[in-house]
């Protein structure tokens, strides 16, 4: 995922075509000869009035780590004061993605 309100300012109020839920659910496997030591921390993010979720699960068991992501945007249409907010929502949620998983050989 990538942040896309990178911009300091912003001029004009961000409009969404339509309301989105985007699903990501990945499986990695782990080689026989490493542990998984460190896992990043479950979370959600939600804005006020729900207008925007994000969550990110994950967990490892029988060397496989699952990781799955939900982003909903539930409304189209937000007006430019929303933007620093917006901006730190997809932020958090780039940086969450952006965590390691720390494996060790056995």
């Amino acid at each position: 995922m990538r942040n896309p309100f990178i911009a300091e300012t912003r001029t004009f109020p961000i409009r969404f075509s339509y309301p989105r839920l985007y699903t990501s659910t990945v499986i990695i496997t782990i080689p026989a000869m490493y542990k998984v030591t460190a896992l990043p921390e479950a979370v959600a993010y939600t804005t006020s009035n729900n207008r925007m979720n994000y969550r990110y699960q994950i967990q490892s068991e029988e060397g496989k780590v699952t990781v799955a992501t939900t982003l909903e945007i539930n409304q189209v249409d937000f007006p430019v004061e929303s933007y620093d907010t917006l901006k730190e929502f997809f932020k958090l949620a780039v940086d969450k993605e952006l965590e390691k998983i720390v494996l060790e050989k056995k």
